[in-house]
């Protein structure tokens, strides 16, 4: 039986949290994404360097685009809704992009894993935004792309990311040194993983 990941659906899927709206990023985020991925604090264990011009920005949101639309990865807008919605009934309006998340790819296989990764804007930290969206896009992995395991990745030293991951119920599997290349460097990171079995179990009514 053909158990490989379904294609995210044809309407980007918008979710919503208490507090949040991940939406689609697009153009018009430019700024906001630029103002993200240029400070040098909040890339510290990031796999790119500091954005110079805003040019990158325009760039990335391209890459997240394209990665959607080849059907490997999908990453939406942690954005602050607006007071007022648009004619579809969604809550784009005014709304305010402070941070990224999603899935980096998926292994479209019978072991059905997504990647995830996450990001957000250093004056919203502290505030529980990324655990709160992550809640969402966890769901959404698990029930409606069929995941089967959900993995993520830290640098040892990363005890924010550490954190979100321990709240969500991720399992830390343990140390692989020496396991990626960026910012020039060598990095150990630590391997985190969530099954559906242990989500599912957790999420019970």
């Amino acid at each position: 039986m053909n158990q490989s990941i379904p294609a995210v659906a044809r309407r980007f899927p918008e979710l919503r949290t208490e507090r949040l709206l991940l939406r689609r990023i697009t153009k018009r985020d430019r700024s906001a994404i630029f103002e993200i991925f240029s400070d040098e604090e909040t890339l510290r264990y990031y796999d790119i360097d500091p954005f110079q011009k805003k040019q990158e920005a325009d760039e990335l949101i391209g890459f997240f685009a394209e990665r959607e639309r080849r059907g490997v990865g999908i990453r939406w807008a942690i954005a602050l809704p607006g007071r007022g919605e648009d004619s579809d009934g969604s809550l784009w309006k005014n709304s305010k992009l402070i941070g990224t998340c999603g899935f980096n790819r998926f292994e479209r296989s019978e072991a059905r894993r997504g990647i995830i990764g996450y990001d957000l804007a250093k004056e919203y930290w502290g505030r529980g935004y990324v655990p709160e969206a992550m809640q969402a896009v966890i769901r959404y992995g698990f029930e409606n792309l069929g995941l089967n395991r959900i993995e993520a990745y830290a640098e040892p030293g990363n005890r924010a990311s550490i954190r979100v991951l321990e709240k969500l119920g991720f399992t830390c599997e343990g140390l692989l040194r020496q396991f990626a290349f960026y910012r020039r460097a060598v990095r150990d990171q630590l391997c985190f993983s969530l099954l559906s079995s242990e989500w599912r179990s957790a999420h019970e009514v």
